[in-house]
This record gives structure tokens, C-alpha cells and sequence, in this order.
């Protein structure tokens, strides 16, 4: 198979980015790391970088990805399917909610 990227992303999600309605961006595989980062607004990007939104990556080939474009991965699930990703992001919110 071979991988290609989207042109660009949907106008919702664009704006819900932008407009910092979304509390989490999860990546699937790593390459659409680059890919995702490549269509996002530099502010979108600069925020990636600060932590907001959280990010999530499913593998650690991807988390990897990830760091090295400076993003900040504060979930990443063991088990290396859906339900792992999303017990890994319930558990990243409660650990912040419990240090808050």
C-alpha cells in the first residue's frame, strides 16, 4: 500500500483547532504526524507544542514521531489498539485532574 496525504483538513476541525475547541489530537501512525502538521496554521502548531491540545499517539513509533517535531505526548497506551488508547487518555485526564 502506499500512504498519501490529505490536501488539506475539513473546515470544522480546522476551525475547532484554531478556535481551541478541541482538547485532544490523537495520531494513529506516524505518518500522519507530518502529514496533520503540515496542513495546521503555525499558531495551531505552536500550541501542538505547548501542550494544547493534549496529544495521544497510538505505537511508539508514532509517539516517537511525534517528539521529534517537538510535540509533547501525554498519552500513549500500552496496548497497542483503540480501547488502549482510550483507556491511556482517561487515564492521562484523571492524573490531571487529580494534580489540579
Amino acid at each position: 500500500y502506499r500512504t498519501v496525504g490529505a490536501r488539506s483538513l475539513p473546515s470544522e476541525a480546522l476551525a475547532a483547532l484554531t478556535e481551541d475547541r478541541v482538547d485532544w489530537v490523537l495520531f494513529t501512525a506516524s505518518s500522519t504526524v507530518g502529514y496533520c502538521l503540515a496542513l495546521l496554521p503555525a499558531v495551531v502548531v505552536s500550541a501542538l507544542r505547548q501542550g494544547r491540545p493534549a496529544v495521544a499517539c497510538l505505537g511508539r513509533v508514532t509517539a516517537e514521531t511525534a517528539r521529534e517535531a517537538g510535540l509533547s505526548v501525554q498519552a500513549q497506551p500500552e496496548q497497542q489498539d483503540l480501547p488502549g488508547l482510550v483507556a491511556s487518555i482517561v487515564e492521562a485526564v484523571r492524573a490531571t485532574q487529580q494534580g489540579k
